[in-house]
Protein backbone atom coordinates (compact mmCIF):
# COMPACT_ATOMS: atom_id res chain seq x y z
CA UNK A 1 0.00 0.00 0.00
CA UNK A 2 1.09 3.56 -0.64
CA UNK A 3 0.07 6.21 1.93
CA UNK A 4 -0.29 9.88 1.06
CA UNK A 5 -0.78 12.60 3.70
CA UNK A 6 -3.23 15.27 2.57
CA UNK A 7 -2.43 18.95 3.03
CA UNK A 8 -3.81 20.19 6.32
CA UNK A 9 -3.74 16.74 7.91
CA UNK A 10 -7.28 15.91 6.77
CA UNK A 11 -6.52 12.22 6.65
CA UNK A 12 -4.61 9.51 4.85
CA UNK A 13 -5.41 8.04 1.50
CA UNK A 14 -4.16 4.62 0.53
CA UNK A 15 -4.05 3.04 -2.88
CA UNK A 16 -4.97 -0.61 -2.59
CA UNK A 17 -4.13 -3.37 -5.00
CA UNK A 18 -7.44 -2.65 -6.76
CA UNK A 19 -6.37 0.96 -7.34
CA UNK A 20 -9.28 2.33 -5.28
CA UNK A 21 -8.48 4.99 -2.66
CA UNK A 22 -9.43 4.29 0.94
CA UNK A 23 -9.73 7.04 3.53
CA UNK A 24 -9.30 6.72 7.27
CA UNK A 25 -12.48 8.18 8.70
CA UNK A 26 -13.45 9.01 12.25
CA UNK A 27 -16.00 6.89 14.10
CA UNK A 28 -19.61 7.93 13.54
CA UNK A 29 -22.73 7.45 15.64
CA UNK A 30 -26.34 7.26 14.42
CA UNK A 31 -28.24 10.57 14.39
CA UNK A 32 -31.92 10.71 13.45
CA UNK A 33 -35.03 12.80 13.97
CA UNK A 34 -38.12 14.29 12.42
CA UNK A 35 -38.96 17.57 10.72
CA UNK A 36 -42.46 18.76 9.85
CA UNK A 37 -43.62 21.83 7.99
CA UNK A 38 -47.27 22.69 8.58
CA UNK A 39 -47.69 19.19 10.01
CA UNK A 40 -46.21 17.32 7.02
CA UNK A 41 -42.78 15.97 6.15
CA UNK A 42 -40.98 18.36 3.75
CA UNK A 43 -39.88 15.52 1.49
CA UNK A 44 -36.61 16.24 -0.27
CA UNK A 45 -35.46 18.83 2.29
CA UNK A 46 -32.08 18.30 3.97
CA UNK A 47 -30.90 18.55 7.55
CA UNK A 48 -27.25 19.66 7.73
CA UNK A 49 -24.96 19.54 10.75
CA UNK A 50 -22.27 22.24 11.10
CA UNK A 51 -19.41 21.48 13.50
CA UNK A 52 -19.10 23.95 16.37
CA UNK A 53 -17.38 26.22 16.89
CA UNK A 54 -17.95 27.42 13.34
CA UNK A 55 -14.65 27.76 11.49
CA UNK A 56 -13.78 30.79 9.37
CA UNK A 57 -11.92 28.63 6.85
CA UNK A 58 -13.84 25.41 6.42
CA UNK A 59 -12.45 24.15 3.12
CA UNK A 60 -11.74 20.77 4.71
CA UNK A 61 -14.86 20.58 6.89
CA UNK A 62 -17.35 17.76 6.61
CA UNK A 63 -21.07 18.42 6.79
CA UNK A 64 -23.10 15.43 7.91
CA UNK A 65 -26.57 15.61 6.39
CA UNK A 66 -29.77 13.70 5.91
CA UNK A 67 -32.63 13.77 3.41
CA UNK A 68 -36.10 14.19 4.88
CA UNK A 69 -38.59 11.53 3.86
CA UNK A 70 -42.36 11.86 3.34
CA UNK A 71 -43.12 11.04 7.00
CA UNK A 72 -40.65 13.73 8.15
CA UNK A 73 -38.00 11.28 9.31
CA UNK A 74 -34.32 11.52 8.46
CA UNK A 75 -31.08 9.66 9.14
CA UNK A 76 -27.82 11.59 9.11
CA UNK A 77 -24.96 10.32 6.97
CA UNK A 78 -21.38 11.49 6.70
CA UNK A 79 -19.27 8.92 4.85
CA UNK A 80 -21.69 6.06 4.19
CA UNK A 81 -25.47 5.72 4.00
CA UNK A 82 -27.09 6.39 7.40
CA UNK A 83 -23.75 6.10 9.26
CA UNK A 84 -24.44 9.13 11.45
CA UNK A 85 -21.98 11.85 12.46
CA UNK A 86 -18.56 11.98 14.13
CA UNK A 87 -18.48 13.05 17.79
CA UNK A 88 -18.81 16.77 18.45
CA UNK A 89 -21.15 19.70 18.93
CA UNK A 90 -23.20 20.72 15.88
CA UNK A 91 -25.48 23.53 14.72
CA UNK A 92 -28.53 22.14 12.88
CA UNK A 93 -29.83 23.83 9.70
CA UNK A 94 -32.39 23.00 7.02
CA UNK A 95 -32.72 23.68 3.30
CA UNK A 96 -35.46 22.51 0.95
CA UNK A 97 -34.13 22.29 -2.58
CA UNK A 98 -34.98 18.68 -3.38
CA UNK A 99 -38.05 16.86 -4.63
CA UNK A 100 -39.87 13.64 -3.76
CA UNK A 101 -37.91 11.96 -6.58
CA UNK A 102 -34.23 12.17 -5.52
CA UNK A 103 -33.07 11.77 -9.13
CA UNK A 104 -34.43 15.23 -10.04
CA UNK A 105 -31.81 17.97 -9.82
CA UNK A 106 -32.35 20.27 -6.81
CA UNK A 107 -33.82 23.70 -7.34
CA UNK A 108 -33.99 26.84 -5.23
CA UNK A 109 -34.44 26.63 -1.45
CA UNK A 110 -38.21 26.87 -0.90
CA UNK A 111 -37.53 28.44 2.52
CA UNK A 112 -35.24 31.05 0.89
CA UNK A 113 -32.42 30.40 3.36
CA UNK A 114 -34.58 31.13 6.43
CA UNK A 115 -33.43 27.96 8.24
CA UNK A 116 -30.03 27.56 6.56
CA UNK A 117 -27.82 29.81 8.71
CA UNK A 118 -25.49 27.92 11.07
CA UNK A 119 -25.03 31.11 13.09
CA UNK A 120 -28.79 30.97 13.85
CA UNK A 121 -29.37 27.20 14.11
CA UNK A 122 -32.75 25.61 14.68
CA UNK A 123 -31.10 23.63 17.47
CA UNK A 124 -27.70 22.38 18.54
CA UNK A 125 -26.86 18.77 19.26
CA UNK A 126 -24.05 16.87 20.89
CA UNK A 127 -22.86 13.60 19.38
CA UNK A 128 -20.82 11.49 21.79
CA UNK A 129 -20.40 7.74 21.75
CA UNK A 130 -24.01 6.63 21.33
CA UNK A 131 -27.07 7.09 19.14
CA UNK A 132 -28.68 10.57 19.07
CA UNK A 133 -32.41 11.08 18.59
CA UNK A 134 -32.85 14.79 17.91
CA UNK A 135 -35.75 16.79 19.31
CA UNK A 136 -38.53 17.08 16.69
CA UNK A 137 -38.38 20.21 14.54
CA UNK A 138 -41.88 21.54 13.87
CA UNK A 139 -42.08 24.51 11.50
CA UNK A 140 -45.07 26.56 10.38
CA UNK A 141 -45.34 28.92 7.45
CA UNK A 142 -47.09 29.70 4.18
CA UNK A 143 -48.18 26.79 1.99
CA UNK A 144 -45.47 25.67 -0.42
CA UNK A 145 -45.93 23.54 -3.54
CA UNK A 146 -43.58 20.60 -3.08
CA UNK A 147 -43.94 18.10 -5.88
CA UNK A 148 -43.80 19.89 -9.24
CA UNK A 149 -40.22 20.07 -10.58
CA UNK A 150 -41.41 21.88 -13.72
CA UNK A 151 -42.67 24.90 -11.80
CA UNK A 152 -40.55 24.52 -8.65
CA UNK A 153 -37.31 23.38 -10.27
CA UNK A 154 -34.37 25.20 -11.78
CA UNK A 155 -35.00 27.42 -14.78
CA UNK A 156 -32.92 27.28 -17.86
Amino acid sequence: MIGVLLVGGVGYYYVTSSGEPERDTPATYPVSGTVTYNGEGPIGAHVTLHKLPLAKDSWDAIFPRGRIEQDGSFQIQTFNEDDGAPPGEYAVTLSWKGFADPTIRPGVDRWKGKYDNPRKPLQTISVVDSEVLMSPIELKGPAIRVSDPVSDGPRG
